[in-house]
């Protein structure tokens, strides 16, 4: 999947991310108990990565190459004003749910991906339910 998902109030969220950015699940464990699941990972350097933030709070981490696919946070982290972007590249979308603002970086994922190589692209799905949603994000977000 497309990024690191994590909650907002989880310490040391930003160690042992992986080069390539997968979804860190919540799982159910005997009795209940939620087990947070370990992702063995190469070094990461801390100053590629952008963490998105949607408007129920949900903080997705990812590369910054990958999140220059979008024009708009691209502008936003290159701003010297920085709109929506705090200093440790943290940027607020307050406008766009968890579930689309994820697909919409699997997008960015995917284009950063097949873009230059079109003859071995798969097709990218949406889901119908979400189509307007994501159509009006992608606009927004000048993907």
């Amino acid at each position: 999947s497309a990024a690191v998902v994590v909650p907002r109030d989880t310490p040391g969220t930003a160690r042992g991310l992986p080069s390539v950015c997968q979804r860190a699940c919540r799982t159910m464990g005997p009795k209940g108990k939620v087990e947070e699941p370990v992702v063995e990972a190469p070094p990461f350097d801390m100053t590629q990565i952008v963490r998105l933030i949607s408007k129920d709070g949900c903080e997705f981490v990812l590369h910054k190459n990958c999140a220059g696919v979008s024009k708009t946070i691209k502008a936003m982290l290159n701003s010297p004003q920085g709109t929506r972007v705090e200093d440790d590249g943290m940027v607020h979308l307050p406008e766009i749910n968890a579930a689309v603002l994820e697909k919409a970086i699997q997008y960015f994922h995917y284009k950063y991906r097949y873009d230059n190589d079109p003859d071995n692209r798969p097709a990218f799905h949406v889901p119908p339910e979400m189509a307007l949603d994501l159509m009006l994000v992608a606009h927004y977000l000048d993907t």
